[in-house]
This record gives structure tokens, sequence and C-alpha cells, in this order.
């Protein structure tokens, strides 16, 4: 949260997806919400499988957040490990 707005991820195309289900690629979009005019703006758009977890610079010119980029899980055997 910043002093005159704050930022969020929106992701309400999303009907009825649970908190932790990936949205499909591109679906999330950043928004601002101003205290002042009391209206979003978004700033960025298809931002892919945005994860939780949203943070902003105290100027409000950086936007940190998580994104997931591979879903791959690899099953590996070692042997005759010491």
């Amino acid at each position: 949260m910043l002093d005159r707005g704050i930022y969020y991820i929106d992701r309400s195309s999303r009907e009825g997806a649970l908190l932790d289900d990936p949205p499909p690629a591109g679906e999330a979009h950043l928004q601002y919400f101003d205290f002042t005019t009391r209206k979003s703006t978004s700033v960025a758009r298809n931002l892919g499988n945005v994860s939780l977890g949203l943070s902003a610079s105290r100027d409000g010119q950086t936007a940190f957040f998580s994104r997931v980029d591979s879903l791959v899980d690899d099953l590996m055997v070692v042997e005759n490990l010491r």
C-alpha cells in the first residue's frame, strides 16, 4: 500500500476459481486503485501465471510479484549414495 493508493492483481475473469489455482496464462492484470479518485487503472496486462504475493516500492515506481513460468516435476534416482 502506498500513501495515495494500492496496487493489486486483478483475476476477476476467473469466476469460481480457487485462490491458489493458477490463472490461465496471460489473464492476470496489475491494477492501481487511487484513494483520491476512487478509481482503478490498469498498469500492466497479460502477466502470466502470477502467484500469491505483491509488493511495491514506496515511491510507487516499481512493483514486485512472483510468477510461475514452468510447472515441471522431475523424479531422480541416485544409487550408491554415500
